[in-house]
């Protein structure tokens, strides 16, 4: 099968937070985290695009995101076959809805330009973002080809857009909406059929008293980097001391049966 991966936002940004991106914490901090795709990427290749190559499959990678020291770096060493790049402009906040669709909008088109451009289609379209540690096998999982899955009914973090429906996916990202409520939007509007990966994500406690939330899909990079008293912090599960080596995809498979057993229900439904 032909698989696109589009990977889409910031790939890189030193100090987020530090031109006032950040809504502010309750004590009135606001403290910066990095945003670095060079930590995502082993993780990608490990654990979406070497197995499904390892299949038989295809996989062409799409970027859409912004100018940065590191953009030549990143587009050599992961040769998207077709990008869009632009400035970043420091006036959109973090909760821009309207922007965020923007971009989903954008990327969805890309791949469609470069289908045309080639006379091909791809079977099966992975939307997702610089800034994640995909930390399961994708090959592993239940995906179907015919429709949308996604990871948690209220996740943005991957988009999984089977070919028959690329277009009226495409479409409503034309719409304002937030974004966080589209599958109750494609369930109530449109009556897409979509497949939703795992139960509702829940905040826990763990023994020190520390909220966190996880899924075994892909951990989000900020979560892991970022100190102990950032707003953004989860737990210490998914920080790096808790693995041999952070940057080691294999690292974090240890991990995912804990997760499994303890904390999840991984089931298929449909809406």
């Amino acid at each position: 099968m032909k698989y696109a991966l589009a990977l889409r936002g910031i790939s890189y940004f030193k100090n987020y937070g530090n031109k006032g991106q950040l809504p502010k914490r309750m004590d009135g901090s606001n403290e910066s985290y990095e945003i670095n795709f060079t930590w995502s990427w082993p993780f990608y290749k490990t654990n979406i695009i070497d197995p499904l190559i390892a299949e038989g499959h295809s996989v062409d990678i799409f970027f859409n995101t912004y100018h940065s020291e590191k953009l030549e770096y990143f587009m050599n060493i992961c040769n998207p076959v077709k990008s869009l790049i632009r400035d970043y402009n420091n006036n959109i906040l973090p909760g821009d809805y309207r922007h965020i669709n923007k971009i989903n909008y954008d990327t969805f088109n890309l791949i469609k330009q470069y289908q045309c451009e080639k006379q091909i289609e791809y079977d099966l379209i992975i939307m997702s973002r610089f800034d994640l540690f995909p930390i399961a096998k994708l090959t592993n999982l239940f995906i179907p080809t015919d429709t949308l899955s996604i990871v948690e009914k209220r996740l943005d973090t991957f988009f999984f857009v089977g070919k028959p429906i690329l277009n009226e996916i495409t479409d409503l990202f034309k719409h304002d909406f937030m974004v966080h409520e589209f599958v109750k939007l494609l369930y109530n509007n449109y009556n897409i059929k979509t497949h939703i990966m795992f139960e509702n994500i829940t905040k826990r406690e763990d023994n020190h008293d520390n909220k966190y939330n996880i899924h075994p899909l892909a951990c989000n990079t900020r979560n892991a980097f970022i100190p102990n008293t950032h707003w953004f912090r989860t737990n210490d599960m998914c920080r790096i001391k808790d693995f041999d080596n952070m940057h080691n995809p294999e690292s974090w498979h240890k991990l995912l049966p804990y997760i499994y057993d303890q904390y999840w229900n991984p089931t298929i439904i449909f809406t």
